[in-house]
């Protein structure tokens, strides 16, 4: 009897035919079945921002270049928010919860048809919740034909490789808690090290970090002496340089992130 082990992350192994039990056996590397790669594609992923009303849009398309050797089907980001929705293009499955060790919102092609070919993009992904936007990462996951247990070989399969390892990673726009401390100076604090992980991955754009991280330092002081006012200005200043300038070299989906964050801080000033 020949068992095919499902890939879905959430899925266990399963027979493919009427079984007892559908449990894959596992054994050592060298005379065991090997799990297949599912990192041999080539993506990107472009994300549009939006702030609507209380809460943050986030839609995102995937794109798989002509040169990779599998389809995607599957896309996960890392989020450890508690209040969103997700939802997908036709034929994907929107399965918020958790993958494996990490919370997550995960979209998954229900069928084959939906896949993203090489040479083809897809979306929206569409994540809708309350938070800071921030830098996250996602994973990607190739399609691959699952391995087959034969029983009349015994020859085991190996344990599945992670979803977070055997995939494409990346990093994009997402969303993270509110800090704990949702004091300006907290929620300050906090943006800060948004802004520092933005910067960190914007190639030419020193100039324009450098000022705006003087604005969160004015900013910052102000209260510290207890001047909300000069410190929304300085909040303000911020953000107005965010709109006029920071777009070419941070990206705009970066630009309008931060602003929404600074939104954010000045609602508690």
């Amino acid at each position: 009897m020949r068992r095919a082990c499902n890939h879905h992350p959430f899925a266990r192994c399963v027979a493919a035919v009427a079984i007892t039990t559908a449990a894959c056996r596992t054994g050592a590397a060298q005379d065991s079945i090997p799990w297949p790669a599912a990192n041999h594609l080539a993506v990107t992923v472009a994300v549009e921002v939006q702030s609507v009303r209380d809460s943050v849009a986030l839609t995102y398309t995937i794109r798989n270049d002509a040169r990779s050797e599998q389809a995607a089907q599957a896309f996960a980001l890392r989020l450890d928010v508690k209040d969103y929705r997700i939802s997908g293009p036709g034929g994907w499955v929107a399965d918020p919860g958790v993958i494996q060790d990490s919370s997550a919102a995960l979209w998954y092609a229900g069928r084959k048809a939906a896949l993203i070919r090489p040479g083809s993009s897809l979306g929206p992904f569409v994540l809708r919740g309350t938070g800071l936007v921030a830098s996250v990462t996602y994973r990607i996951e190739g399609d691959y034909a699952p391995p087959v247990y034969n029983d009349s070989t015994g020859q085991p399969i190996q344990h599945a490789t992670s979803f977070w390892i055997n995939s494409v990673p990346g990093r994009t726009i997402g969303l993270i808690p509110i800090p704990a401390d949702s004091s300006p100076t907290g929620l300050l604090r906090a943006v800060q090290s948004v802004l520092a992980h933005f910067c960190g991955a914007a190639s030419g754009a020193s100039g324009i970090c450098t000022s705006l991280n003087a604005k969160l330092a004015a900013a910052s002081d102000a209260l510290a002496r207890g001047e909300r006012v000069a410190a929304a200005d300085d909040i303000r200043a911020f953000r107005q340089e965010l709109a006029s300038s920071a777009a070419t070299a941070l990206g705009s989906g970066v630009s309008t992130a931060l602003q929404i964050d600074a939104d954010q801080i000045l609602k508690r000033l």
